[in-house]
């Protein structure tokens, strides 16, 4: 049959002039078009106006595809054979042949939407690939995988870039066997095989420009996260600190630990853990130690760092190449020189706050006492006179722990009216708050026996002069006592 062919070639040969713009063959009921070719082409099936050579309006099924070597392009489709879409062929992706075999194509493997040139909005299928996957973006940025969301996206609470989710069922042993890589169970698992230097097998990044922001954060499904890294937060101690913030590179809310496995005769260890604000060191569990709160000796412990390996005795604690603090039976061990930092600022117990030493054993105090380090020398006017005055006592403490040994010595309130300047009643401390020297009273008095040695002396000396005075009298005597026995 020719229709505008007057030596048809077919058994249906259509020839229409040039400039043809009305369909060629159409096939319709009512307003229903079922099939139409255009007068430019295209083919339309339940579709009046078919946008490209083939436009199906509907769905499409193709069984009994033949192998082919060597696609150009490939119709993606399910098992019932509908049609899910279009793979255009490339040179390093390999693509599903039509006898169910993989084999290589010529050109770029990317998915494209039946329609358009734009990604699809959604794949609801497996992806398998040998190059990049972008999401919501035509840059993947020398990733594998690159997901983007930009500021003109919907932003808000529960939204992100990439979510993952980990559907699990009820039960202890519904998970994985271990902490290994190829162990875990886990909803974003990250692994880098190298370690190569500056590689990581997750690395989280933000600009933290707002309070409240972390690069990552992590805990319970149904509660407050507990731990962030990366995270910012406003200064609030003082006024001088508002407006100023805080980057923290680890900020937890929660208990941390830093362990090391069982090694040889050790069982396993905390190398740190922190925990109802302590930083402990050491043992996993807390030994016998008092608890921040605690009343201790009069004081309330508040601890800030804790050492213990677990254990009575033997925690020891570096505080340089050779110098360490050693933990005792109820006592504390130093191996090396106690030196201050400054001259003449620096006290061993202050009798302001009550407390003081009980005993002090050594061999040798060393008073500085050097020419370069003194000023104002004047000779000393206390003597024998201020000595005869001192009211020695014999008596017993009130407090500690031996309050019924006798001991010897002067009360510090009498001495005060005699020698004052060997009474200490205060001292100059400096301030917390603008880090100068106060003076400050002390609570109990007491006296610097050492500062009774110079009064000693002088008072001996005038001693010595008072008995050579009267050994210079008593010798005249015997001279006068001999001359009148002579006469």
């Amino acid at each position: 049959v020719g229709i505008g062919e007057p030596n048809p070639s077919a058994r249906l040969d259509i020839t229409v002039p040039a400039g043809w713009t009305n369909p060629v063959l159409r096939a319709r009921e009512g307003t229903t078009t079922y099939f139409i070719i255009t007068g430019t082409g295209n083919v339309g099936i339940n579709t009046a106006a078919p946008a490209r050579r083939l436009h199906v309006q509907g769905d499409v099924r193709i069984t009994n595809v033949p192998a082919a070597v060597n696609p150009s392009k490939v119709l993606v489709v399910n098992s019932l054979g509908d049609v899910q879409g279009i793979v255009f062929p490339g040179d390093s992706t390999q693509v599903l042949r039509g006898d169910g075999t993989f084999g290589w194509g010529a050109g770029d493997h990317d998915w494209h939407n039946p329609t358009t040139s734009a990604p699809p909005t959604s794949i609801d299928a497996n992806i398998y690939t040998n190059g990049s996957v972008a999401i919501n973006s035509t840059f993947y940025s020398s990733s594998w995988l690159y997901v983007r969301r930009n500021p003109s996206d919907t932003t808000g609470a529960g939204l992100s870039t990439i979510y993952g989710y980990r559907s699990g069922k009820s039960g202890a042993t519904n998970g994985g066997s271990g902490w290994g890589v190829y162990s875990v169970d886990a909803a974003i698992k990250g692994y880098s095989l190298w370690g190569n230097q500056y590689s990581a097998a997750i690395a989280g990044y933000s600009f933290m420009d707002y309070d409240n922001s972390a690069a990552v954060v992590g805990g319970r499904y149904s509660g407050s996260p507990i731990g962030f890294l990366g995270y910012r937060d406003t200064l609030t101690f003082s006024s001088g600190d508002i407006g100023k913030v805080n980057l923290w590179a680890g900020y937890f809310v929660g208990p941390v630990a830093i362990y090391q496995p069982a090694i040889a005769e050790l069982s396993r260890r905390c190398l740190m853990w922190v925990e109802d604000s302590i930083v402990n060191f050491g043992g996993c569990e807390y030994w016998t130690h008092w608890g921040n709160g605690d009343t201790v000796g009069g004081v309330v412990v508040r601890y800030v760092a804790d050492f213990d390996i677990g254990e009575m005795d033997g925690t020891a604690v570096g505080i340089g190449s050779i110098e360490y603090f050693l933990d005792g039976i109820a006592r504390t061990h130093f191996n090396d020189d106690l030196v201050t930092t400054t001259n003449g600022t620096i006290d061993l117990g202050f009798s302001s706050s009550s407390y003081y030493w009980q005993d002090v054993f050594a061999v040798n105090f060393i008073t500085a006492s050097d020419r370069d380090l003194k000023k104002n020398i004047q000779p000393l006017n206390y003597g024998l006179k201020e000595v005869l005055q001192l009211k020695p006592v014999r008596y017993q403490m009130k407090e500690g722990i031996d309050t019924v040994s006798w001991y010897l010595g002067l009360v510090a309130e009498d001495v005060y009216e005699v020698i004052p300047e060997v009474v200490k009643v205060g001292d100059y401390k400096k301030s917390e708050e603008d880090l100068q020297y106060h003076w400050v009273e002390f609570e109990h008095w007491g006296i610097d026996y050492t500062k009774l040695v110079p009064v000693l002396i002088k008072a001996i000396q005038e001693q010595q002069q008072i008995i050579e005075r009267l050994e210079t009298e008593l010798e005249e005597l015997r001279k006068q006592v001999a001359d009148l026995q002579q006469e």
